[in-house]
């Protein structure tokens, strides 16, 4: 299993804006200036549609709560080794039919045993709001939407999806009624917006396959992407626990890809080029005076 460090992740893209913004303030006062830093910036988008029974409803998010209480989850959130900044700020959307999606809970700053454990409680109450039709695409696409202005400046932009069945474009995409959105596109827009990596869980207990394509082949090819994205799966809610903490850990921490997973049929990387006339060595020094910059109000 090979890991990038935290460090070189940070470092990647602030050389990628230091490219842009060169020796001087050429964007005026901090850009990030109102912005918080954090380690991620994390999106849970839920799949709450109708063949997800009211209890599974409960097991899935039981199973979120109690992940985030994992030491492994919480290390992961609150390690500050190599230049981290022990934070991650969180979202969580529920997601159903074509036009059903809703932020059960907004961004959410984690960056201590106290606000982690107050998320997972929220977690716990959240209501569901649909139950209807499997509309990943339009998920998907609302999601990815929420990134912009959301007052934190991420090393790295993760969206998480948990599902339980195929996108209605898989199922229904050829018929002459359907109008949806087709998610292998919508993930590709996504990445080239600047999400950094789509990751999926699927839980297989009653649509394993249907097809040409099992499900979790499906969200390897047509949901997940981007840099180390991988998708795990669960043979049912009761073994979903043990596999959203797998995932969570490794999203927080970032570089890898579980041994549990599969990785996602599209992988992307970011590679910064050097700043003119500076090289590599240059480029790195301007990179670093610019992270501390950023940090402080103003240019």
């Amino acid at each position: 299993m090979v890991r990038s460090s935290k460090f070189f992740n940070r470092l990647v893209r602030y050389l990628s804006a230091s490219t842009v913004i060169g020796f001087g303030c050429a964007w005026g006062p901090s850009a990030f200036a109102d912005e918080t830093a954090v380690d991620v910036e994390l999106q849970l988008l839920l799949d709450v549609s109708g063949s997800i029974s009211s209890s599974e409803y409960d097991l899935q998010m039981d199973g979120y709560a109690f992940s985030f209480r994992e030491q492994s989850v919480q290390d992961a959130i609150l390690d500050t080794s190599d230049g981290s900044f022990g934070s991650i700020a969180v979202q969580t959307i529920m997601w159903s039919g074509e036009s059903q999606q809703s932020i059960g809970i907004d961004w959410t700053l984690l960056d201590s045993a106290s606000s982690i454990e107050s998320y997972a409680n929220s977690l716990e109450s959240l209501n569901r709001p649909f139950s209807g039709t499997t509309y990943t695409a339009e998920g998907l696409q609302f999601g990815a939407q929420q990134f912009d202005n959301n007052g934190f400046d991420g090393t790295r932009k993760v969206i998480d999806v948990s599902g339980d069945g195929y996108g209605y474009d898989y199922m229904y995409g050829d018929n002459w009624w359907f109008s949806g959105e087709n998610t292998s596109e919508v993930r590709d827009n996504a990445l080239a917006s600047g999400i950094d990596t789509i990751n999926g869980i699927t839980i297989t207990h009653d649509y394993r396959q249907v097809g040409d394509q099992d499900l979790t082949s499906w969200y390897t090819s047509d949901v997940s992407g981007g840099a180390y994205a991988f998708v795990i799966e669960a043979d049912g809610f009761q073994d979903f626990s043990s596999a959203l903490t797998t995932k969570l850990t490794a999203e927080i921490e970032g570089g890898y890809i579980p041994e549990e997973a599969v990785a996602s049929q599209v992988q992307t990387n970011v590679h910064a080029a050097p700043a003119p006339g500076l090289g590599i060595a240059g480029t790195v020094m301007v990179a670093l005076a610019w992270m501390r910059r950023s940090r402080r109000k103003g240019c």
